[in-house]
């Protein structure tokens, strides 16, 4: 009876797995269901051979999950294990693809379907509001150099004249390379780099006169709020609408 049973329930769905998973991933969709019981998450008396196989199902999902995040591929179990399943179908954002648990307490947990749906988007719309940020700033400095200039002869820098160009040149290039998501993380690190060094030299808010040290402690938080939006593109990279996915599949 052990071996049959796992024979049959265990051995059977690792070989159909093995052998439609490989053309899935290449495909880039598909989907393979597998089910297991309560039993391989509370076990059952007398049923020690049917037991171990509904354990391993559960485990066995997972790590099919795994490999399908592996690859680019999303893969979702159900919340619990229960019905466990792995789904593959074409990549979007395997960050956010393994749904095995809430991301809090139930009450705090119900928009957790809404932002895995919807996480190519919002990776998408996020990306290029950080994008475009940089790239009016930058766009800007080429425009209204003459504006800069006195800026900076005010921070002390040497040949102000030259720094609007330095500055917008690198503020224009983090901008375009956020928005079309080509380089994403390379950039995002320029952006939090970038970002750093400006708010330690321009938004010194303590040393600033006191009828300035409101504005520039906005602008030092206004930076803040920036770097952590540059760590957060950093992480979880351009997503699958950027120029980085495409140069990816090929």
């Amino acid at each position: 009876m052990w071996q049959w049973v796992i024979g049959v329930d265990l051995t059977g769905a690792f070989l159909c797995t093995r052998q439609v998973l490989r053309d899935m991933v290449k495909a880039g969709q598909g989907r393979v269901v597998n089910v297991a019981s309560t039993a391989g998450l509370t076990g059952y008396p007398y049923a020690a051979e049917a037991y171990f196989q509904q354990f391993d199902s559960v485990f066995f999902n997972i790590h099919t999950s795994t490999y399908c995040l592996a690859r680019a591929q999303t893969a979702r179990l159900h919340p619990n294990l229960r019905p466990t399943s792995c789904a593959t179908r074409r990549p979007q954002g395997k960050h956010m693809a393994l749904l095995s648990k809430r991301s809090s307490h139930p009450t705090l947990s119900y928009t957790d379907g809404l932002a895995a749906s919807w996480t190519d988007s919002v990776q998408l719309v996020g990306r290029i509001l950080l994008g475009v940020l940089f790239l009016l700033i930058g766009w800007s400095q080429f425009t209204n150099g003459a504006w800069f200039v006195p800026y900076f002869t005010s921070l002390k820098m040497p040949s102000p004249e030259v720094w609007p160009w330095l500055a917008g040149t690198a503020e224009l290039t983090i901008g375009i390379t956020l928005i079309f998501g080509l380089a994403t993380r390379y950039a995002a690190l320029a952006a939090f780099v970038f970002v750093a060094i400006a708010t330690a030299i321009g938004h010194r808010y303590w040393e600033a006169p006191p009828a300035q040290q409101f504005a520039q402690y906005l602008h030092f938080s206004k930076n803040l709020a920036i770097m952590g939006g540059a760590l957060y593109v950093f992480a979880f990279g351009g997503g699958r609408f950027s120029i980085d996915n495409w140069l990816a599949k090929r």
